[in-house]
């Protein structure tokens, strides 16, 4: 494996880093306040209440154009009135090495137009002959929309946690906007900190014709593009999203979803 490969990995394998670009937020770059149920697993479990009366996906993507490198994830929700739960399962491997994230959320709506979600996730790394280690993890987020505007907030990882081998992941801070000025576009706006470093992205999704959306974002801290679409035929979409990081270059996510509203 060549040094730019392996460099990629460490970014991998800290703690959890990497995501399967799943949904509208995957392409755009910000999801915290977007009305998308699958932004619940990687932005805000508040949007749990997002998922309609079933909704589930699928979405696969080799990091940074890795060959070796693989991460998957399937997503479940359902809504019942005003109450909501999500339950997704992540996978990122690479020889024998993997990450498994089993994430479950549960999200209300104690007011109208005010939703809040509460997700736990319980963490494992495989690596092999060096032993299996293990975490837990927790978030809390809130989202209002009052016309056409939604602000939403989140807090990922809450209880900061560490592995036994001293791995901690660190709180991340996630503030966001939503606006639709018209029925066939959004425009996004999200705002984070981690650890140290803090970061804005912003992105779009324009609704070409109704079984088609194209979605742009981009963002800082750290730099990245994105890019992708949606093709829906019915309760069925197809999801496609192209990341670019100038240092480690660009990732191809496709996903698969299905909702009954």
């Amino acid at each position: 494996m060549s040094g730019s490969a392996l460099f990629c990995l460490c970014v991998l394998v800290r703690a959890f880093e990497f995501s399967p670009l799943l949904g509208t937020a995957g392409a755009i770059l910000a999801g915290t306040a977007v009305s998308d149920w699958q932004a619940q697993f990687s932005h805000n479990p508040a949007l749990t209440t997002e998922s309609g009366r079933l909704a589930g996906g699928a979405a696969y993507c080799a990091p940074f154009g890795l060959a070796d490198v693989h991460c998957a994830a399937a997503c479940l929700g359902s809504r019942v009135g005003g109450w909501a739960g999500g339950l997704s399962v992540t996978s990122l491997s690479f020889d024998a090495f993997r990450e498994t994230d089993v994430h479950a959320n549960a999200g209300w709506m104690p007011l109208p137009g005010l939703s809040a979600g509460v997700g736990a996730h319980w963490m494992t790394v495989d690596q092999g002959r060096y032993g299996v280690d293990w975490a837990p993890k927790f978030d809390v987020g809130a989202l209002w929309e009052t016309g056409r505007l939604r602000l939403g907030a989140a807090a990922l990882g809450v209880n900061m946690p560490r592995f036994a081998n001293g791995d901690e992941l660190g709180l991340r801070l996630l503030a966001g906007a939503a606006f639709r000025p018209v029925e066939s576009l959004v425009l996004a706006l999200d705002l984070n900190r981690y650890e140290e470093q803090e970061g804005v992205s912003l992105g779009a999704e324009f609704r070409l014709v109704p079984p088609l959306a194209l979605r742009a974002g981009g963002g800082v801290g750290p730099l990245s593009y994105g890019s992708g679409l949606r093709i829906s035929a019915g309760s069925l979409a197809v999801d496609y999203a192209y990341r670019f990081h100038p240092q480690l270059k660009e990732t191809h996510a496709v996903g698969l979803q299905a909702a009954w509203r």
